[in-house]
Formats: C-alpha cells, structure tokens, sequence
C-alpha cells in the first residue's frame, strides 16, 4: 500500500462518514469501511468513561452481527499500565501470544474475547490531551504497518466523532426532559407518539395539578 494510496483510502473514508449527520452511524459506517480495507476479522471503539470504566462503542465483525459488551470495570494489572503508558505517548499496542495475555489479564482477555485473533492491535485515542479510548483490529490482513500509518490520520477524525456523538446526546437530552426533575417534557411525549410505538395499544394521560405549588414557587424560586 503506497503513499497514494493511504491519501485514496483517507479520502474515500471521509466520504463515506460523511454520509450521514448521525455520528454514531458515521462511527459503524467507518469500522465497517476499515475493517473491509484492513482485511480484518473484527474491529471496535473502546471508551474510558467515569472511574476506570470501559465502554465498548462499537464493533464491526466481518462473520457475524455487529455487537456490544456491557462496560468493564479495569483492574491495573502491570501489563495494563504498561499499556497506559504507551498510549499516553500516542504509541500502539500489537498482541500477538494470547495466551500470555490470558495470564496477565484474564478478566480483560474475556472482556476483549479474542478468540482465534493471530494479533490484536490496539491504538489510542487522545481527545484534547487526554487518553479517552483505542481501537482494536483482529489480524489485519493487509499489514500491521498500513493498519497503524492510518489510524495515525483516522485517529483524529474518530475524536471529532465521539465529540461530536455525546454534543447531539447532551443537546438531546436538554431537549426532551425537564431540568428542575428530570423527567421527560411534552417534547419527548410527541416524538414518543410520533414514532408509532404506540400504533394499536390503547393510551391514556394522568394530568395532576400540585396544590400550594405557586406559593412555593413566589417564596424560594422557580
């Protein structure tokens, strides 16, 4: 794969996340796109979330459904550091004995489930600074080195995205529940309805008026 031909397949990545204006359907449309260039058994987004929290994003599975796990709470084994380490200087991780990874890490090798991958890469994703998740590619076939002189572009894209992806989920959020309670509004009702989830079962509407609310409200506030 020459030069050229990274630009080419830089190039026609972009066009196909580009797309749509759903960042999370532009996340699967780009693994489903470098997983077949890449030749890869699977490829995947992992987030780190809260307290040492992993979140698998997104997955694309050359064989089967494309899935997620539920999030795994990270125990900093020695290897893991190392790991962190790594990946604080922008540097990839290739995984290439399974079975030694089984050993040093066997909650994380069951959460990663590997299974027949020859080598497992791994490469980080910094947002602003900070490490906020990695890729992962099972046995690429068109070469580890096209796999990582890519992500090396990708990478900052694939930031944006996620920036992206959890702005919309904030603004949505605003936009469908209430502030003070949480609870979800009126507009939240009517995409509800809209949606047709509801088509065929019957509906009904509980509307409560709270007494003496008003006098609360003129003494401490709204």
């Amino acid at each position: 794969m020459k030069a050229v031909s990274y630009q080419t397949l830089f190039r026609e990545c972009l066009i196909q996340i580009h797309s749509t204006a759903d960042p999370g359907q532009a996340l699967s449309i780009m693994l489903s796109f470098l997983g077949r260039e890449f030749k890869c058994d699977r490829c995947d987004i992992y987030e780190l979330r809260e307290s040492n929290w992993l979140h698998h994003t997104c997955n694309w599975n050359k064989t089967s459904p494309s899935e997620t796990c539920s999030p795994l709470k990270i125990r900093y084994h020695t290897e893991i550091r190392t790991w962190y380490e790594a990946f604080y200087h922008g540097d990839p991780i290739v995984i290439s004995d399974r079975k030694a990874f089984a050993g040093i890490a066997p909650d994380l090798y069951g959460y990663f489930n590997p299974k027949y991958a020859g080598v497992m890469i791994l490469f980080p994703l910094i947002c602003r600074s900070k490490l906020t998740g990695f890729l992962r590619f099972d046995s690429p076939r068109a070469g580890i080195k096209n796999v990582l002189e890519l992500c090396k572009i990708l990478s900052y894209f694939i930031c944006s995205m996620l920036e992206r992806r959890d702005l919309t989920d904030h603004l949505q959020y605003l936009s469908y529940h209430d502030q003070l309670t949480g609870a979800l509004n009126r507009y939240a009702l009517y995409e509800y309805v809209k949606s047709g989830k509801l088509d065929g079962h019957p509906l009904g509407i509980v509307y409560c008026d709270i007494i003496g609310l008003k006098n609360v409200n003129d003494l401490l506030g709204h």
